[in-house]
């Protein structure tokens, strides 16, 4: 054998074994691509089933969410209207409380008045018998002035007369203040506003629209109109003024312009700090 048959043939030998390589890799990477794409298919199926699930589901809450927002609108209108309502309520009931707290301070400084007239009348009623007296024993000394005493005494006796008169019409309005006080649930004792000292007592019931019951009334010398203190623990927590009082309990307001804390039941109330 020439060379170059020799050559030819270790050339044919080394792509023999090239192509037997060569045709080994492609056996092992070897794939079925069908069952590849149908397996590819399917998990795509499975996806868009999922897709679907999930935006029915994205749905289904959106739907959900627009109703409950709904309602809550609803519910929040209805609260609105129920707020208006109560404020425009504690308004009106505001004006009528002060309303007739000015009726009853005018009727109170009448009836001052009116006993400062009674008394002044009755002092000149006495004065007046007084002087009558002294006409009498001036005329028992005297008869000689008799006539002058008795002009006297006629000018006295109608002085009397239109004094007695007047103190008449003054007992008919004393009448009428005490049928006023009676209506307005006061007494003549109310009218003293000075709030004894050195009086404490505690808070017995919290209502509501900021009034409270303490332990202290009218035997303890409290009046309507007197202001108290609250504490507890050495805090100090507002003010109160008596609205209404009975012999042992009396209802009093809170004073907003003073209130330093919540006011609870057994909280302490003094008379004077």
């Amino acid at each position: 054998m020439t060379l170059m048959g020799k050559i030819f043939t270790m050339l044919v030998l080394v792509l023999s074994v090239l192509f037997l390589g060569l045709s080994i890799t492609v056996f092992v990477t070897h794939r079925n691509w069908k069952d590849e794409a149908e397996k590819q298919t399917k998990a795509l199926s499975a996806a868009n089933i999922r897709a679907d699930q999930i935006s029915q589901l994205r749905d289904n809450a959106l739907n959900n969410l627009k109703f409950e927002q709904a309602a809550r609108r609803a519910v929040l209108a209805n609260l609105q209207t129920k707020q208006t309502v109560m404020e425009r309520d504690l308004a009106d009931r505001t004006q009528q409380f002060e309303e007739l707290q000015n009726t009853h301070r005018v009727e109170l400084e009448k009836a001052v008045q009116k006993l400062n007239d009674l008394d002044r009348v009755t002092q000149e009623v006495e004065l007046l018998r007084t002087q009558i007296m002294a006409a009498h024993v001036a005329r028992d000394k005297s008869f000689e002035g008799l006539v002058e005493v008795q002009d006297k005494l006629n000018e006295a006796q109608g002085m009397l007369k239109n004094l007695s008169e007047r103190r008449s019409q003054l007992l008919a309005d004393l009448s009428e203040y005490k049928r006023l006080t009676d209506v307005l649930n006061v007494t003549l004792a109310d009218i003293d506003t000075r709030v004894p000292k050195g009086i404490d007592g505690m808070v017995t019931k919290v209502g509501e629209r900021d009034l409270v019951e303490i332990s202290l009334g009218s035997d303890d010398g409290l009046r309507i109109g007197h202001e108290l203190h609250v504490t507890r623990d050495n805090s100090y927590l507002g003010k109160l003024r008596v609205q209404k009082t009975s012999p042992d309990r009396s209802v009093a307001i809170i004073l907003k312009d003073f209130r330093q804390g919540i006011i609870r039941t057994n909280d302490r109330v003094y008379t004077s700090l």
